[in-house]
């Protein structure tokens, strides 16, 4: 078993309710196909979506698309864009769906249930979040058994030390970078849920659906600096315990 360390809480507030952006994470294979051209999917959200590079080659402000997911099973949409606005520094195009809103809300959420309840966490101010001695530590919390921490290097751009509890599962790296999947007990959980250290049972090597989840959650966080994530990524991809 695992000790983890305590952490301080902040007063809750209610969700600003918004159509949330959502960052494809590399398990996540999707394009959209217009008029035969294949484009990449910069973010997605419930009312419309943003492609990459696409300014030269879609000439008018509204068109039609195919969205397409290819996953273990390949799920497809068809619906109208129209241009919203282009962002010459980042290459991409943002579009609305201007047809059916509801059927397209629901491709989308039966695709990004995951991506959507953590672009829903929490970002606690920093000053609220216990120091790890290890660096500077931050805190996101998105409900009952759904949390991340996070302790970094000073100049906030390498992880350090993680855990994810999301659901009854934890995916975490300790000081000495060894990754592992786990549970939080249940006991513990319930009764000192923010008060204690939370105690993990069953620790495991991850596992390559323990990789997709940690990324599918940690890629949609709100104020999560890219270059952590990027670390995050080479981190999974260096790990080959499985």
């Amino acid at each position: 078993m695992f000790k983890f360390f305590s952490f301080q809480k902040e007063v809750k507030t209610s969700f600003v309710q918004r159509a949330n952006r959502l960052k494809l994470s590399p398990f996540k294979q999707m394009i959209v196909k217009i008029e035969g051209h294949p484009f990449k999917i910069y973010n997605i959200s419930s009312s419309g979506l943003a492609l990459f590079d696409n300014d030269d080659l879609i000439k008018t402000k509204t068109t039609r698309a195919t969205i397409i997911y290819e996953g273990s099973e390949e799920k497809k949409y068809i619906t109208s864009l129209e241009k919203i606005h282009h962002h010459h520094d980042h290459g991409y195009t943002g579009f609305k769906v201007n047809e059916d809103i509801e059927g397209y809300e629901k491709f989308v959420f039966s695709i990004f249930d995951i991506e959507l309840q953590a672009s829903q966490f929490r970002k606690l101010r920093d000053e609220s979040v216990k120091q790890n001695p290890l660096g500077p530590s931050r805190w996101w919390e998105g409900g009952e058994e759904k949390d991340f921490y996070l302790v970094t290097n000073e100049t906030k751009d390498k992880v350090l030390f993680f855990y994810l509890s999301f659901m009854g599962n934890v995916i975490s790296m300790d000081a000495n970078r060894v990754l592992f999947l786990g549970e939080v007990d249940n006991d513990e959980m319930r009764f000192e849920r923010y008060q204690g250290s939370h105690t993990i049972v069953n620790p495991r090597p991850l596992t390559q659906e323990a990789k997709r989840l940690l990324l599918e959650v940690v890629c949609n966080l709100p104020k999560i600096n890219t270059e952590i994530i990027d670390d995050l990524k080479q981190i999974l991809t260096n790990n080959t315990n499985e």
